[in-house]
Parts: C-alpha cells; structure tokens; sequence
C-alpha cells in the first residue's frame, strides 16, 4: 500500500503531467492510488524469469468503477518507493 505522502507525491506528479482526465469507461473524476509495482522487461516472452530489469510503475483504479492504469514512475520524476525510502 502507498502511504498518505508518497501517494500526495504520485498525485501531485500525475496532475503536474496533465493526467487528469475522467476515466475512459465510466468517466467519473475520482481515482486512487493503488499501489506501486514493477513490470518485469523480457526480451523472450515464452521464458519466465525471476530478477532482471523492470519498469517500476504506480497502480491508479477509478473510485467508481475500477479501471485500472499504470504509469511509469521514472517518467513522473519519482524514484522508486525502495530507492525513496533507502539510507
């Protein structure tokens, strides 16, 4: 789960790139982060693999319906909660 001012900061980052729209399938306004997470890069997807290079992403869902978005954290400006919360 996000803490209150990581997700304020992921929120802040979102608006900050314009990503404000209503949700695309039911068109409410509100949206919560959900959480962060990381999508695995595999140059070979019929291989599973265990480590190796992500994209670390937020998890956004609509307050309404659920619909569910993720974004790149590396292009909001954010580094990765690990990273963030490290030393």
């Amino acid at each position: 789960m996000v803490d209150k001012s990581r997700s304020d900061l992921i929120i802040q980052a979102l608006n900050g790139k314009g990503v404000n729209k209503p949700c695309p399938r039911c068109g409410n306004p509100r949206f919560n982060v959900i959480a962060e997470t990381s999508i695995p890069i595999n140059d070979d997807p019929t291989v599973i693999r265990v480590g190796g290079p992500v994209v670390p992403t937020v998890i956004v869902a609509c307050a309404n319906c659920g619909f569910v978005t993720q974004h790149a954290l590396g292009a909001l400006g954010i580094a990765p909660a690990e990273v963030a919360h490290a030393g």
